[in-house]
């Protein structure tokens, strides 16, 4: 047997005990529909000063709810967004209403993590969050033990997990890396990446994460070196972690001698409605309005909108976007104000998505109204509505045409994150 088929053979194997895993391992993929067999993980608890009753309602609301549930966990911390999930505008947009008590305290418990004399972690909505972590987390992760800090087993647990990471659910995806990578966030951000350019890829189109996996690490009719090409240095890292960690299954060889030339439109953007997408990006502007500062790294902007969009490649576009205004203003509140308000800005962003990506945007911004009015009734409507006659900065026109060829092949901001 040559090793091109004994390397299949392992990844054969590999497939198959991760399969296997997931009917022996309670935690099997969460579609989104209430699994009562994963529920009955969360527990109503005996030791804590809660009634019955009402811890037991308590269980049905966060596992009916346990993606978003999660999201508090990992979000409130990463983006300061404590207003954001205490408000009603949140709440109410995800059916959370009723466990209001139970998020009010873990939101002080999470704030206060650096001050472990704080009243709040005595409180017993916290306890039983704290006895009830690990089982939360098992809902989405295969075999979650705690926090791990050895890099070699996280990527084991991506692994071990890799059937529950969906190119069609970004939302469940981001949480699911969220979960193995934990504080870990160069190597989330990488494995992020990694993610939604497999999924997004058109030499791929159609496939699941898995399918998509196999062949970029085998290399199958170079999508492995193409990928690199395109996504830069993330793809590239990631695929190096993985080689590094697990020799005998992905060779090197795969990749050697390959070269490939630049592709123009290499993701698939054919399934992305500009009205639907328009609007999911102007809620999420609305949501990080609820920061008192919005100094969020713009690189982590990604790790944001992989939990709000539609699709991985959704994700991709609306950072590119970000992207393109951020590198205008230097300053994100500004950029977000001028994708809502300024029309000048409008039209150079659908310019430069039919350039680069071949994608018409019209109508990306015919459900903005319907975005501002809920804005009306937002307490944070007023940090968006000031001077709307923006003027772009002469820089943004400097890109010279080498440049601008480099761009229609390659996502720029891959190379070069702010």
């Amino acid at each position: 047997m040559n090793p091109k088929s004994i390397q299949y053979v392992f990844l054969f194997l590999i497939q198959f005990s991760v399969l296997l895993s997931l009917h022996l391992v309670s935690g099997a993929s969460y579609d989104g529909e209430e699994l009562p067999e994963k529920r009955s993980q969360i527990k109503v608890l005996s030791d804590v000063s809660l009634p019955v009753e009402y811890q037991a309602k308590m269980v049905d609301s966060v596992s009916k709810n346990i993606l978003e549930f999660l999201l508090i966990i990992y979000e409130s911390v990463l983006f300061q967004l404590w207003g954001l999930f205490s408000s009603n505008f949140w709440l109410e947009r995800h059916s959370f209403t009723d466990a209001r008590p139970l998020l009010k305290a873990l939101l002080s418990h999470l704030k206060e993590g650096r001050n472990p004399a704080h009243s709040i972690h005595r409180n017993p909505h916290v306890q039983w969050y704290n006895k009830n972590k690990e089982a939360i987390k098992k809902q989405v992760m295969v075999g979650y033990k705690g926090q791990k800090t050895d890099l070699k087993t996280r990527y084991t647990d991506l692994l071990n997990n890799i059937n529950n990471i969906d190119c069609f659910y970004p939302k469940k995806s981001v949480i699911l890396l969220y979960i193995i990578f934990e504080s870990d966030l160069k190597s989330l951000m990488f494995t992020l990446i990694f993610y939604l350019m497999i999924c997004s890829f058109r030499d791929l189109k159609g496939k699941q994460f898995f399918a998509g996996f196999i062949d970029v690490m085998n290399n199958v009719n170079g999508v492995g070196s193409k990928l690199i090409k395109v996504g830069g240095k993330y793809v590239e890292k990631s695929i190096s972690i993985l080689q590094t960690f697990f020799p005998e299954i992905y060779s090197r060889s795969a990749f050697s001698g390959i070269s490939v030339e630049d592709t123009m439109y290499p993701l698939d953007l054919s399934d992305i409605n500009p009205s639907e997408f328009g609007f999911r990006l102007c809620i999420s502007i609305l949501e990080l309005s609820y920061t008192e500062f919005i100094r969020i790294k713009v690189r982590f902007l990604l790790l944001f909108l992989a939990s709000r969009m539609l699709s991985p490649i959704e994700v991709l576009l609306g950072f590119d976007i970000f992207s393109y205004i951020y590198n205008t203003y230097n300053d994100l509140e500004e950029a977000f104000k001028s994708l809502l308000f300024n029309e000048s800005m409008y039209v150079n962003i659908l310019r430069r998505v039919l350039i680069l990506h071949n994608l018409d945007l019209t109508g990306m911004n015919s459900r903005f109204p319907e975005c501002h009015s809920i804005m009306d009734g937002l307490e944070t409507k007023s940090r968006f509505y000031r001077e709307t006659d923006y003027q772009i900065r002469s820089g943004s026109k400097k890109r010279d045409s080498r440049r601008t060829r480099e761009l229609r092949s390659r996502y720029y901001y891959m190379a070069d994150m702010p």
